[in-house]
């Protein structure tokens, strides 16, 4: 994952230590249970594969020999930390007898995933990539990724790379459209930034959207795998947060609805615990325990969540009058689902932020990053917005 860990961090007072640490441990929980996307790379040599898969997912699966053999001519790329699973097609470019080999065990690859009829094995989806300054389309390409359109059922993406979508690359993906390959989009890509001449770059395009549309392709159990692997679609993770913190902010008002003003606390913040982790998981993160123990002391101050708490309380008295038991209890309610949801827009708006920071290569000062998240949280509970 992605590294969430300033340096010098000390650890927290009070009970935040044991806060952070079942956040950190049911993150590590939530890891282990996620199921890879699973997703084949055709294209020849050179095509630009590796920049693509580098600059799509948080780690480099792609580097120079990296992965392990799967058959003579694919490759397996993983990475520990990023649930999704690469293979890789490599010879195309070879004489016809070689790449009816290569066809043969692309099919093979594809059926014995499906052999054993479990579905977290399965090739999810195909990304075939066409480097648009070639000369031409070949023919064997054509035959190729008709026979995956036509006799395989796995969707297939054909990735135009290298593409600074001038006049002829423009010309280039038309002519592929006219083909009409029965692929389920064609998308011109600039996977990195491109210097024409010193000083004047062409920056790089369309990953957002080949990650959106391989992500509309995925099936359902695999699509929290694929929104954490990839990092260039921030959005996409954001509103994967912020429809898990519904759910808990749903399940707080339930844990709130007490008689007893606090006597929920404890079921309260755990409900919170599982909820932080999802949202770093989401982000793919990575928040060792000294960060998590500053993050909850910036957000909750020193003891508990009881402090944010009472200061919402201490503010709805004044709108809602104490009527016996019921609407003690609706405030409790109510009291909890502000909390959660303040502590959910918080994290989501920060977490995004931490991953803008990594992709630009820039580094996180610590004593600014928790002043900033303090300030958050203060204004969205002062909001009382209890939207996601």
């Amino acid at each position: 994952m992605s590294n969430l860990t300033l340096n010098n961090a000390d650890y927290g007072t009070d009970n935040n230590d044991e806060i952070a640490l079942r956040v950190f441990e049911e993150l590590n929980n939530i890891a282990k249970k996620t199921v890879h996307a699973n997703i084949m790379l055709v294209g020849k040599t050179g095509v630009g594969k590796s920049t693509l898969v580098n600059s799509v997912f948080r780690a480099e699966l792609a580097e120079t020999g990296s992965g392990h053999p799967v058959t003579q001519h694919l490759c397996k790329l993983t990475h520990p930390d990023v649930p999704v699973t690469l293979y890789d097609t490599k010879g195309l470019e070879l004489k016809a007898s070689i790449q009816k080999q290569i066809e043969d065990e692309i099919i093979e690859v594809i059926n014995k995933s499906r052999m054993g009829n479990n579905p977290d094995e399965y090739i999810h989806c195909i990304w075939y990539c066409v480097n648009a300054n070639g000369d031409r389309f070949e023919e064997s390409e054509e035959e190729l990724i008709r026979k995956l359109t036509n006799s395989i059922e796995v969707p297939v993406i054909i990735v135009v790379t290298q593409c600074f979508y001038n006049e002829k690359s423009k010309e280039f993906v038309n002519a592929l459209k006219s083909y009409n390959l029965g692929a389920h989009a064609i998308i011109p890509v600039m996977a990195k930034e491109y210097e024409v001449i010193k000083g004047v770059t062409i920056p790089s395009y369309n990953l957002p959207k080949l990650v959106k549309q391989t992500c509309i392709l995925l099936p359902e159990a695999v699509k929290k795998g694929f929104i954490n692997a990839q990092k260039v679609d921030i959005n996409m993770k954001t509103q994967a947060a912020k429809n898990y913190a519904r759910f808990y902010m749903t399940a707080a008002f339930g844990t709130g609805f007490s008689p007893l003003p606090f006597s929920d606390a404890p079921a309260l913040i755990a409900n919170e615990v599982v909820m932080l982790a999802h949202i770093t998981h989401i982000f793919g993160l990575t928040a060792d325990k000294a960060f998590l123990s500053m993050i909850i002391s910036s957000l909750f101050g020193s003891g508990s969540a009881t402090v944010a708490g009472k200061f919402i309380v201490s503010n709805l008295i004044k709108f809602i009058p104490l009527v016996g038991t019921a609407a003690g209890g609706v405030i409790s309610g109510t009291t909890a689902a502000l909390l959660t949801s303040a502590l959910a827009r918080t994290y989501i708006a920060y977490c995004a932020k931490v991953i803008e920071s990594i992709n630009k290569n820039k580094v996180i000062d610590k004593n600014e990053a928790l002043d900033e998240i303090k300030k958050i949280f203060e204004k969205e509970l002062k909001s009382g917005n209890k939207d996601i």
